[in-house]
């Protein structure tokens, strides 16, 4: 069975694709920073390390693997060393932070994207970008190093497991009640993180490089909430308050293109839905 490293990834989606590969018998191996566990996963090899240090060099230059899955890249810069491993195949999380405000409703993986003219050269060029614009250069320079690599771009990922507290901070007040704002309804997506998990142990089966988009069929915001009270057995109050930064998955309508990609490519190629019920039951 392949043997697969996994660079960060201590909790949430790296707990949930190391529990599905240690299941089917791949040996798994961990580098990280120790620093958080949603548990160990029996029969793994942990290792303890820091990517961009130099101490790194000796263990991603003595070691081969099979599959490495790169769980903890946010740019350019954190491919310093990890770009001397060898490995058969090199599976990359992104993000659909990657695209446009402006790309058009339910784009595929060549929808346009935040950043048009990338440029590498220039001293210090990683502070002036974003978060969604340094995984997409990130992307750029995985293509340019590595021959064979698969680039997993995920909206956002809920489920069992998430300490983003995102979701649970709407349990938090009150027993009875889930405060919402007063906006404009908007499109919604997410991705369950079982299902992202479940997507990358088939890209390994099939041997699988390209891009793929991993998010849900969109839906509307205030139905996605609707279902998550339900789910609750609570109920929809409206709140005064215009600071979304009260109300985490409430975003701006100028991000409301984004949250209608298409994942029709990584459908044809396995990838699977939980119910939204079944993911909000978790919170």
């Amino acid at each position: 069975m392949k043997n697969v490293l996994i660079i960060g990834g201590g909790r949430f989606l790296g707990y949930w694709v190391g529990s599905l590969l240690s299941s089917e018998k791949f040996k798994l191996t961990f580098f990280n920073r120790g620093s958080s566990y949603n548990k160990e996963i029996s029969g793994s090899t942990y290792i303890l390390g820091n990517r961009n240090e130099k101490s790194a060099i000796n263990f991603f230059s003595q070691n081969k693997f099979d599959v490495v899955i790169d769980m903890c890249a946010y740019k350019p810069s954190d491919l310093i060393y990890s770009k001397l491993l060898q490995c058969d195949q090199y599976i990359y999380i992104s993000s659909v932070a990657v695209y446009s405000p402006k790309v058009p409703k339910n784009s595929d993986e060549g929808g346009l994207k935040i950043i048009s003219n990338p440029n590498f050269s220039s001293y210090g060029f990683e502070s002036d970008y974003n978060y969604g614009e340094l995984k997409y250069l990130t992307e750029l320079n995985l293509l340019q190093l590595l021959q064979k690599t698969l680039i997993i771009r995920p909206a956002i990922m809920l489920g069992k497991f998430d300490y983003t507290n995102r979701l649970s901070r709407y349990l938090s007040n009150s027993p009875i009640y889930i405060p919402l704002p007063r906006l404009q309804d908007m499109p919604f997506q997410y991705i369950d993180v079982l299902d992202v998990a479940n997507f990358i142990v088939g890209a390994i089966k099939q041997d699988l490089s390209g891009v793929f988009n991993l998010a849900s069929d969109s839906i509307s915001r205030d139905e996605f909430f609707s279902i998550f009270a339900k789910v609750q057995g609570r109920k929809i109050i409206e709140s005064d308050s215009k600071n979304l930064s009260d109300f985490p998955l409430h975003e701006h309508e100028i991000f409301s293109n984004i949250r209608t990609i298409s994942s029709n490519l990584a459908k044809s190629f396995g990838l699977k839905f939980t119910s939204v019920q079944k993911t909000l039951s978790h919170y």
